[in-house]
């Protein structure tokens, strides 16, 4: 029984994944966004695994492992593809078993990092992870049918999460009612948001207050630098110079000292257990060595032509990048897209053939969005007791499935609908093709203050030495004010109802407002599929 089990889960996220891996390239291309499989199956699988048997909370977070694997295992180099197809020469020169080897290597990578990275964040570190939390709390919660009044908390507030989404939606004037008011623009204000708001709830008001220094700063920058301009869009307002430079600083610093602090961790680690003559774990190392040559080799022969040192290059920038990710989401549950406004002028000063700088930069975000969608999958295994080796192997294999339907759904949307049409907008694609021309064209990026970035950078490493992570400050000022305020609206609420005993799960609470937006947000998309 035990085997049939296992055989039917499994068979059950492979399913689930490879359509879920289409419908998330199809979601990017349509609407320009991607909710994670993470926030939105759990209800699903429980419901699915029910069927055939009651399922366990470890065994839905196998299951959930895969399809979170494959949802975001071409996460950008869809986007990337798509970019290079619309602004290159129109016939993109990369072939389709060159991009499926890319979408595998890069999500290798990405899932060693977090490998590197588990056990001192995981365990050792007290990181809040607030997606994954409310992941793992919607898991427990399911897999618990004893307790009942927290199961009622957790299905209302899935319910009103939805219903003030699906409004949200519809009407603008009610998402961002201050904006409407005082008519400033939309990114200043408060946004009415569940998932922001639930997403605060797990956060440390200490984590929150770091946000309103950035705040602070985006709203001196506006008032005084900008003179309060009200039709200022979001993307002029982040590439100026006192708002980008200061921001990629304060990340930049805090960066560097945590490169710094794993190096000598590591160190330690190797001489302690030389004292102690133990066994040292090279496997891992091993891994990403022979990776890494399998990389050199495909950047070598493929349509790329990369040599061996651009390409140790290239995934010098992307440890960095996904070092940045993986704890800007460990602390705040954001992360995304925003490093490609980095990385590709880094990839553009080694090639400067735009469908290889777009293709390079979509690789390397893909790396560092698979870091820390590893290190949350293993996060939640971690609150549902689920061995993280099993739970990364799940992983790894939703992945790879995800990395070869990924890859061919991109090619037969390319080939059935095209790009930059009605039918597949594909907004991102646009911005980033726009950005890479603008960059190439100038030679340089306007937005960058060189002198400002490296003194911000300095002082973004003293706070870091300290213990105040300067990257939160920076995610105050990268974030939309208006979506910033309403995280820090959901911590303060949150710890004010504490304060007063209020006999609320608030982890419960705050994990079906993040899934009620985020089932919304999917029901959404398919439908503009549709």
């Amino acid at each position: 029984m035990q085997i049939y089990k296992k055989v039917y889960t499994i068979f059950l996220g492979i399913i689930i994944s490879s359509i879920y891996s289409y419908i998330s390239v199809l979601m990017v291309y349509r609407a320009g966004v991607l909710i994670s499989a993470a926030l939105v199956t759990p209800p699903i699988f429980y419901l699915l695994l029910k069927i055939v048997y009651q399922p366990t909370k470890q065994e839905i977070t196998l299951v959930q492992s895969i399809a979170t694997g494959a949802s975001v295992s071409v996460f950008c180099l869809d986007t990337a593809y798509a970019s290079a197809v619309i602004f290159g020469s129109g016939e993109i020169k990369i072939s389709i078993v060159e991009l499926i080897i890319l979408a595998i290597g890069m999500n290798l990578f990405g899932i060693l990092i977090s490998t590197f990275l588990r056990k001192n964040w995981i365990n050792d570190a007290s990181l809040p992870f607030p997606k994954a939390r409310a992941v793992g709390e919607m898991i427990n919660t399911l897999s618990d049918s004893s307790n009942r009044k927290e199961t009622k908390q957790l299905a209302f507030s899935i319910l009103g999460s939805g219903i003030v989404a699906s409004l949200t939606s519809i009407f603008d004037k009610i998402k961002y009612p201050l904006a409407i008011l005082f008519k400033i623009p939309t990114f200043i204000g408060v946004e009415i948001s569940p998932l922001l708001f639930g997403l605060g709830m797990f956060l440390p008001l200490k984590t929150v207050s770091l946000f309103l220094v950035g705040i602070g700063y985006s709203l001196i920058v506006w008032i005084f630098k900008m003179n309060m301009i009200s039709d200022i869009t979001y993307r002029q307002f982040l590439f100026d110079p006192a708002v980008f430079s200061v921001a990629m600083g304060l990340a930049f610093g805090f960066t560097i000292y945590n490169i710094i602090a794993i190096i000598n961790k590591n160190i330690k680690t190797l001489i302690n257990n030389r004292k102690k003559r133990t066994g040292f774990n090279y496997h891992k190392l091993i891994y990403l060595s022979i990776l890494v040559i399998g990389l050199m080799v495909f950047g070598k022969y493929s349509s790329l032509d990369l040599p061996a040192y651009d390409l140790l290059l290239i995934l010098l920038i992307c440890f960095f990048i996904c070092l940045m990710s993986a704890r800007l989401r460990a602390e705040t549950g954001m992360a995304g897209s925003t490093p490609i406004y980095l990385v590709i002028p880094l990839i553009y000063l080694m090639k400067n053939n735009l469908e290889t700088v777009l293709i390079l930069s979509g690789g390397v975000i893909l790396a560092s969005v698979v870091s820390y969608s590893s290190l949350e999958a293993n996060y939640v295994g971690n609150m549902t007791k689920t061995n993280m080796k099993e739970v990364t192997k799940m992983y790894t294999v939703g992945a790879m499935i995800g990395a070869f339907t990924g890859s061919v759904s991109i090619l037969i949307l390319h080939n059935t609908l095209g790009f930059g049409t009605n039918a597949l907008p594909t907004p991102s694609s646009m911005i980033w093709g726009t950005f890479t021309e603008g960059i190439m064209a100038a030679g340089n990026m306007e937005s960058i203050n060189l002198l400002l970035l490296i003194v911000v950078g300095i002082s973004g490493f003293c706070l870091s030495v300290f213990k105040i992570p300067s990257i939160l400050i920076a995610i105050g000022i990268l974030l939309p004010m208006s979506a910033s305020i309403s995280i820090f609206l959901g911590c303060l609420i949150t710890k004010l109802m504490k304060q007063k005993n209020i006999n609320i799960s608030f982890m419960k609470v705050g994990a079906g407002l993040v899934t009620g937006e985020g089932i919304v947000s999917m029901i959404k998309g398919i439908i503009s599929l549709v």
